[in-house]
């Protein structure tokens, strides 16, 4: 394991460990660089945005957007690009404004609220500035960085009509593969912690990539045929320039 990545692979973990699953939130990403199980040609890369990043629309489009690869894949102009950057520079300065003087720890209902507003506003805004034709295929690359992930997304089980029995079985894939996963990260993040790379760190990290791509491939084995189908039509053409940004 190359001595550098202690760092990179602690980020990880602590993401792993704090995302919680279930519907209308995020699964834990794929470890950097390795994609999901998805439908037959339609595994994607992560680019790096952290799936809790991903579960908010708003929050979503002002990291795709900070991209170079998706800049050109949206054929952004000059201007859509400054609206865009100046969208995420209103939100940051509104987000240090409310934060300024307040302690999320002591009222989280209010942070989570505050966060929501924010993606919000931030969707709202540029959702106004791009064309349909950009909005469209910005939204077909966060699910295809999404993945199996976005099976848990309110809109997506929505447009796929997954009923109350999957709904339940896909609970039932998340809870297990949060349990088994929180368990190698505690001990992968221990091995981190020691400012050691024993062998062990990279059984860890083979083995959270493993059961990544279970989770991902069981919560898929749950759609239907048609459902299945429907799902890699919502994630659009493969986005081949994903593989461009290092």
């Amino acid at each position: 394991m190359d001595v550098n990545r202690p760092r990179v692979l602690s980020t990880l973990v602590v993401a792993l460990t704090l995302l919680t699953f279930g519907p209308g939130t995020a699964m834990p990403q794929s470890p950097v660089g390795e994609p999901t199980n998805l439908p037959p040609g339609a595994n994607a890369p992560r680019l790096g945005v952290d799936q809790s990043t991903l579960a908010q629309a708003g929050a979503a489009y002002m990291a795709l957007l900070e991209i170079k690869v998706v800049q050109v894949e949206l054929q952004l102009t000059a201007e859509q690009l400054w609206k865009c950057r100046q969208v995420q520079e209103n939100v940051i300065a509104e987000a240090r404004r409310r934060f300024a003087t307040f302690n999320p720890a002591e009222r989280p209902d209010l942070a989570k609220q505050w966060e929501k507003e924010l993606a919000h506003d931030a969707q709202v805004s540029i959702e106004g500035i791009l064309v349909p034709g950009q909005l469209e295929r910005l939204r077909q690359i966060r699910l295809q960085m999404q993945g199996a992930a976005a099976l848990y997304r309110p809109d997506v089980m929505n447009v796929l009509g997954i009923d109350g029995r999957q709904k339940e079985a896909l609970q039932a894939v998340a809870a297990h593969a949060r349990q088994r996963m929180q368990e190698v990260s505690q001990s992968l993040e221990r091995a981190l912690s020691r400012r050691r790379d024993p062998p062990s760190a990279d059984r860890d990290l083979a083995e959270l990539q493993r059961l990544q791509r279970e989770a991902d491939a069981q919560a898929l084995a749950i759609l239907t045929p048609q459902q299945q189908a429907r799902f890699q039509q919502m994630m659009g053409a493969r986005f081949e320039k994903v593989n461009d940004e290092g």
